[in-house]
């Protein structure tokens, strides 16, 4: 038998697997642990001999998958919920990709504008503490990204002071609640649920592609919150790679077939399995004629997201901003939303979306 290393965003544990065990196995014995059944959800996230990070196969045997020594495994969202309440019922499960995505937003991998970040961090407070003690000391690291921390004259006592109130708000919030009330504002910020990958087009103009739920997105490579150009799952037929090209034909015959190139075959395997996983869980909410109805903003949400926006507005350093800050205000102050943003990414013929991707260069992406 083997150990074998598991990281969570809370706790890690050491597991046991022997030489027959597939990621699968591994995957229900580490739910397991949570009390939780099987959850299409979460993968296991590694480093392999190489330096080179990917989901662990669930079909393959676990120690023949090449994992950096000593052997460890991240548990994660690999494909992440249309609607997150509507397919993650436990709150345990729940909770995996709250702090999953809190983690994220603290480190600064997922952006979410200053307001946002205060607002989720009041939640996260009421998950871990209960209701507010206003006599606890807590380290507003923890809780805040630093761009948002440095952006605003606050010092580190007013920080406290400003999460405290809005936690105060919480008062009586049961945990669950507060876990989907997180995950109800979390799942609306423009970077949540995609991962992306540095890429190139036939001119060998560098962007990113992003792979969410929804399909596949082409972002300029100064701004992941607007893809240019996307291309949704419905319009999708089949998806390959050669080496370092990947090739995406559509299901209108009579478009061009979308091609990029990564750096690196490895890169493109772990895009492939992430546009099949999604593709599969796209094509499954929908069997049957059923209808993915799009996420709600908690009721309680909006009008304490303004009233955050305003205290901040009072002590913003405007030099601070970052390009994702003033594209977020820009957007904001016209009206448009995610739903929008989406819409405009798909809005002529896949054709053309195709001829203007292939079409970017240096100026334009």
């Amino acid at each position: 038998m083997t150990d074998i290393l598991i990281v969570t965003p809370e706790r890690e544990l050491t597991l046991k697997i022997s030489s027959s065990t597939t990621g699968q196995d591994l995957l229900i014995m580490t739910l397991q642990q949570f009390g939780l059944e099987e959850v299409p959800v979460f993968g296991f996230e590694y480093e392999d001999v190489k330096g080179y990070y990917t989901f662990l196969k669930k079909d393959k045997k676990v120690l023949k998958q090449g994992i950096k020594h000593p052997l460890k495994l991240t548990l994660k969202a690999q494909f992440y919920p249309e609607n997150v309440l509507a397919e993650l019922h436990q709150s345990t499960a729940q909770r995996l990709l709250t702090m999953q995505v809190h983690n994220a937003i603290v480190s600064e991998e997922l952006y979410a504008p200053a307001a946002t970040a205060v607002q989720l961090a009041a939640y996260v407070l009421q998950v871990h503490h209960g209701d507010c003690d206003k006599e606890m000391e807590f380290n507003i690291m923890d809780y805040l990204p630093p761009r948002v921390i440095d952006q605003h004259s606050f010092s580190e006592d007013q920080w406290r002071t400003v999460l405290q109130r809005y936690w105060s708000e919480l008062i009586t919030m049961t945990q669950e609640q507060a876990l989907a009330d997180y995950l109800g504002v979390a799942q609306h910020l423009d970077m949540f649920g995609t991962t992306y990958f540095e890429v190139e087009n036939k001119r060998g103009t560098k962007m990113y592609l992003g792979v969410n739920n929804q399909g596949m997105d082409i972002f300029d490579v100064r701004n992941k919150l607007i893809p240019k150009v996307g291309f949704p799952w419905r319009e999708i037929r089949n998806i390959s790679f050669d080496d370092k090209k990947f090739t995406i034909k559509m299901v209108d015959k009579n478009s061009l077939d979308f091609k990029f190139y990564a750096p690196r075959f490895k890169i493109n395997k772990r895009i492939l399995a992430l546009c099949v996983g999604n593709h599969r869980l796209y094509v499954a909410r929908r069997r049957g004629g059923q209808t993915v109805n799009p996420p709600l903003m908690p009721e309680s949400a909006e009008s304490s997201l303004q009233r955050i926006e305003t205290d901040l507005s009072r002590v913003l350093d405007k030099s601070m901003m970052t390009d994702l800050d003033k594209i977020t205000a820009e957007h904001h102050a016209s009206g448009l939303n995610r739903v929008d943003i989406i819409r405009n990414a798909y809005a002529s013929d896949a054709n053309n979306r195709v001829i203007q991707f292939n079409e970017m260069d240096e100026t334009e992406a």
